[in-house]
């Protein structure tokens, strides 16, 4: 069996039921060359009860476990056994238009298979109305790291190479990140 064109990667915690009913939105993709792979990172609220269904009735939707070690950790891990040549990073309470998948193939056709590529996208509040990224605001074209030098307006909004030699994964030490990034505060 071939290889799928892209592996989604959604680390889970304690979200199995919201997961559940964003499964049945990834998994009506038009563009159907993809797997699934759910980290979950140390649930108590049972996902592989929660989401039996969805994993017995797709055979591209794969679930791990791993003991609570934060997202950065699941992520690390997802990409790590992923098998996609393109990783789409994902979060378990996001929803997925069915044509997601068709548009960034389709982009990265276009594109010449570049390493990283992102897609707009939007949010959608609990009332069901919808309001636009930061990302928004800029067009469809090719960036740099000046990107990045004021935040990064991508979120997790990626997909990219999983075969890059030199790709530098997520910290997985939550207290590590926080002293890198100055955002810690210590009692004294």
């Amino acid at each position: 069996m071939k290889n799928p064109f892209f592996s989604i990667v959604i680390p889970l915690y304690n979200r199995s039921g919201i997961l559940e009913e964003r499964l049945t939105y990834l998994i009506q993709q038009q563009f159907r060359d993809f797997e699934i792979v759910i980290i979950d990172d140390g649930s108590t609220d049972n996902p592989e009860e929660k989401l039996k269904n969805h994993i017995d009735s797709n055979t591209n939707i794969r679930l791990f476990h791993q003991s609570n070690s934060e997202r950065g950790a699941a992520r690390n891990k997802g990409i790590e056994i992923s098998k996609g040549e393109y990783i789409v990073l994902f979060d378990s309470d996001d929803f997925m238009h069915s044509d997601h998948l068709l548009k960034l193939h389709q982009g990265i056709l276009d594109n010449r298979y570049p390493d990283f590529i992102a897609t707009k996208f939007n949010f959608q509040n609990e009332k069901g109305e919808k309001y636009s990224s930061d990302i928004q605001k800029y067009k469809k074209g090719n960036y740099d790291y000046k990107l990045f030098l004021d935040g990064n307006p991508l979120a997790c909004n990626i997909c990219f190479k999983r075969s890059i030699p030199d790709l530098i994964l997520f910290e997985e030490d939550r207290i590590t990140l926080l002293k890198k990034t100055g955002c810690f505060l210590s009692a004294t």
